[in-house]
């Protein structure tokens, strides 16, 4: 097929409507790029085409291409149209079509093995993979300037993205020269909704075919989790909704239930008579590949045990599973398996028979305690446990003495297990969604540990003193959101222990209460070269964090601050500064003392004109964006 027209006809046929142009001039962008063209955007970017560019090869064979099938994931969207893969957790791109008769191609992207939250990011193919090359030029400017072993390969990193750049900017977004965290700042791309969803998406419907449900949205709430009895009352009133003319009702709620993999038969039911009723016959279509997954997987599983000495890998991700299989133990050469969003509550004795496996994935299913198999897995390095309704964690779990990465998360988990505390090559601890108040002596025995994630609905209470005997330990995410609405002016403190850390490089404190950071944090002067605070409200910058001397990026958003103090100039380090969202109106003439300021974000303030104009005078080197003022009394 060498004619463009005749491709737009093939693939059209397929998908159900036909592609911009700006595709086909996105494979000639690969094209140009230097000798090793896909490769070096795969190896520069991490980014590689999907199954559907190859109707652009030589030897194309169109008994083989199903581009939809093939590069589709259990969770994507009847919307979502993969185009592009990333190289972690699932990380893909793809065309995002909510009227397939009238189409606009924004590319949206998710990753499948984490958290289900979609974004925009891009309105093309050109503008995607400039906003993720941006976003790798800043990571490895900040490599480059706190790794002086790398820094001779970050060089090089940079001039490849750079000639990637210029390539680029030849097809699209010329008229933008900003770079780095500058350019993913300002050209932040946003989506004209109805309502919102779930997955951050929302809806696209003629504001007259959408009456909400009553009440108040549960959907946006993070850690929501419906029972049956509440679907089954929504599911009746999106049904008396759409009878009664307004088919977005069922198609908000049909989005929202998209992720509970308990609820997909009632989701497809909602989706189709929804898309029924607007004429999105493509995305009915669409429909059937969730439907039909499971087949599709009993299949692999089946050809994996008639090979059982070939197969490292198995992924059964979201397939309804509830048991599996004691042959399964007969795969002895695995080394990955993925068994996300299933119906388990339990693994067969045989699982433990798998000595060579290294990762597993169990997100998502129903086990209240840790299978016993598991802890006879003594290779394993990694265990993701999140979303299951652990009530507890046993013993023996500290028998898998080369675990290196740990994810546990459930609002049933009060305690932290003693038994982690055993864990010594553990390097990286999630633990999210839980009620843990308090974090025991035994902690201290994690000597390997260098990134700790804690998330809790009841805040700590207790941090034991041993904490700061984690000398390895670089990065702390500690996340507390109250689920009690009337609360959040009630300030909640920053742990004094985790300024106790003597090698803290990373801080972030995300909550959505007040907050107050103690003085002890000027303990971390040394060390800390990031932090990034979110909360509900603040007025001002702590007087400690002025003493955090080595810092070089501070982010600081949408928390009321009011102004910049005068002495902020004492952290002399920072590169990046990022107030995006308060209410400040002045700026301080000290601000102009920072020499080694590169990026600087005041968007969404309450800035004069007269204060934007003072702010070039003072730093005339740095990137500076103060987009969208807002006008408060």
């Amino acid at each position: 097929m060498p004619k463009i027209k005749e491709k737009k006809k093939y693939l059209s046929e397929i998908y159900g409507f036909e592609f911009p142009d700006s595709f086909f001039s996105f494979w000639e962008f690969t094209q140009e790029l230097p000798e090793d063209a896909i490769g070096g955007l795969c190896s520069t970017l991490s980014i590689s085409l999907a199954q559907v560019f190859d109707i652009f090869q030589d030897d194309f064979d169109p008994d083989n291409f199903n581009p939809i099938e093939d590069s589709r994931y259990y969770y994507d969207p009847p919307e979502f149209f993969t185009m592009l893969r990333g190289h972690t957790d699932g990380l893909h791109w793809g065309y995002y079509i909510d009227e397939p008769n009238n189409p606009v191609f924004q590319v949206a992207y998710y990753y499948a093995r984490d958290a289900f939250e979609i974004n925009v990011s891009g309105n093309n193919l050109f503008e995607t993979v400039r906003y993720h090359l941006e976003q790798f030029y800043d990571g490895t400017l900040e490599e480059f300037a706190n790794y002086s072993d790398y820094r001779e390969e970050n060089e090089a990193g940079l001039k490849k993205l750079d000639e990637i750049r210029e390539i680029l900017r030849r097809y699209d977004t010329a008229d933008r020269p900003e770079m780095g965290a500058a350019y993913t700042e300002k050209y932040y791309v946003q989506r004209a909704i109805i309502a919102k969803t779930r997955d951050y998406m929302g809806i696209v419907v003629p504001v007259h075919l959408y009456r909400p449900l009553g009440g108040e949205d549960k959907f946006q709430i993070w850690n929501y989790k419906p029972s049956e009895w509440e679907v089954a009352e929504y599911r009746k009133e999106a049904l008396q909704a759409l009878q009664e003319g307004y088919p977005g009702t069922a198609l908000k709620l049909g989005k929202d239930l998209w992720i509970y993999h308990e609820f997909s038969d009632i989701t497809c039911e909602l989706l189709d008579l929804a898309y029924e009723a607007l004429g999105r016959n493509t995305l009915r279509k669409m429909l059937d590949f969730r439907r039909n997954r499971s087949a599709s997987q009993v299949k692999a599983f089946q050809e994996a045990l008639q090979n059982p000495q070939e197969t490292k890998y198995l992924s059964l991700y979201s397939d309804r599973i509830d048991t599996l299989p004691p042959e399964i133990g007969e795969l002895t050469q695995l080394e990955s398996v993925n068994l996300n969003y299933n119906n388990l509550k339990a693994l067969p004795e045989e699982f433990g028979r798998l000595s060579n496996l290294q990762e597993l994935y169990l997100v998502g299913n129903y086990f209240d305690r840790i299978p016993d198999a598991i802890c006879n897995l003594t290779q394993l390095r990694t265990l993701d446990l999140r979303e299951n309704p652990l009530a507890e964690i046993c013993d023996r779990i500290g028998e898998l003495t080369l675990l290196e990465e740990l994810c546990l998360g459930n609002e049933n988990l009060r305690n932290f297990p003693v038994s982690l505390c055993r864990l010594t090559s553990l390097k990286k601890l999630y633990i999210t969604a839980s009620n843990i108040a308090e974090l025991p002596p035994e902690i201290g025995q994690l000597s390997a540990l260098e990134e700790l994630l804690l998330a809790t609905d009841t805040g700590l209470d207790t941090v034991t003193s041993s904490f700061k005997n984690l000398r390895n330990l670089k990065r702390v995410t500690y996340k507390y959101y109250q689920a009690d609405h009337h609360n959040y002016e009630e300030p909640v403190s920053l742990p004094s222990a985790f300024c106790e850390l003597p090698n803290l490089e990373y801080l972030e404190f995300d909550t959505n209460r007040n907050i107050v950071i103690p003085p002890d944090i000027a303990k971390l002067a040394n060390s800390l070269q990031s932090l990034k605070i979110g909360c509900y409200t603040w007025q001002e910058l702590s007087p400690g964090i002025m003493q955090l001397k080595n810092l070089k990026y501070l982010t600081v958003s949408c928390a009321s601050i009011t102004k910049i103090p005068a002495n902020i100039c004492q952290l002399s380090q920072l590169e990046n500064l990022n107030l995006y969202g308060n209410r400040i109106r002045h700026i301080p003439k000290t601000l102009g003392q920072m020499k080694n300021l590169k990026s600087l974000n005041l968007s969404r303030n309450c800035l004069s004109a007269s204060e934007t104009a003072k702010l070039a005078q003072l730093l005339p080197n740095t990137e500076i964006d103060c987009s969208y003022q807002n006008k408060y009394t």
